[in-house]
């Protein structure tokens, strides 16, 4: 973690590749060596993900990640750069790395831009509209339910399945609605949070918490709501829901 964000200047040598045939497949990724002749990290092999071809170039690169890689040859921690101001997600890297070879898959990753997605959950009991809260194990604020985006996963995809996983219940995400927000949880990391509107399509009694990730769920009017939430993005993120629902009579 202490490396994220880090600059250097890197000599890169070539895409990372087996075989000549999957040469296309790999030009995303590079590796290299670090060229800053007084850093303790002077030829130190590092990894650069692009999003153009960058063979046998020069650049500037940040630390974006470190990943630890499985497999026999891959055992360690690895740095990943990207030139600056490029920005990268965890599964973006991960996806890097599974087009080399199957073998080489990232066992851990910490990464200096983190995404998650998820939905403001509601439903409707008689003329009253409920949404739903839930408490994190790690940091015991209330908020809506979310997590980080897999492998090939869309937005919407990622939204559901965290939903789904950490309360059991299937939703309908509501076309048109989509909300973007940014805040650094800690130190350096960026966090990109992506959140949807949902409407229930099962009972509640078929809610179910995974105990792992969430402690306490409440069904809440919009005033509790706003009440419950402690990080003021997400207040602006709800009202701005609200607002939408109710430019959209959605009922």
């Amino acid at each position: 973690m202490r490396m994220l964000g880090k600059i250097f200047d890197v000599s890169i040598k070539g895409p990372v590749c087996n075989v000549k045939s999957t040469v296309k497949r790999c030009l995303p990724f590079f590796y290299g060596y670090v060229s800053n002749k007084d850093s303790s990290f002077y030829r130190k092999k590092v990894y650069v993900v692009a999003n153009n071809d960058l063979s046998k170039k020069h650049i500037k690169g940040q630390v974006i990640a470190s990943a630890k890689t499985g497999g026999p040859f891959f055992s360690h921690q690895k740095l990943i750069l990207a030139p600056l101001g490029h920005v990268f997600y965890a599964s973006e890297i991960k996806n890097r790395f599974s087009r080399i070879k199957s073998k080489r898959y990232v066992s851990h990753i910490s990464c200096l831009y983190e995404k998650s997605c998820g939905a403001i959950v509601f439903k409707n009991v008689g003329n009253t509209r409920y949404f739903l809260l839930v408490r994190h194990n790690k940091n015991k604020h209330w908020g809506f339910p979310k997590g980080h985006t897999e492998l090939h996963e869309s937005d919407e995809q990622t939204a559901k399945r965290e939903i789904k996983e950490e309360t059991n219940l299937d939703v309908e995400i509501l076309d048109g609605f989509r909300q973007l927000g940014f805040y650094h949880p800690y130190g350096i990391v960026e966090k990109k949070v992506v959140i949807f509107l949902a409407k229930v399509l099962k009972n509640t009694e078929n809610l179910k918490l995974q105990r792992k990730e969430i402690d306490d769920y409440k069904w809440a009017t919009a005033n509790e709501v706003l009440k419950s939430l402690r990080i003021g993005n997400e207040a602006f993120v709800f009202r701005s829901a609200l607002k939408w629902l109710e430019d959209q009579k959605v009922s």
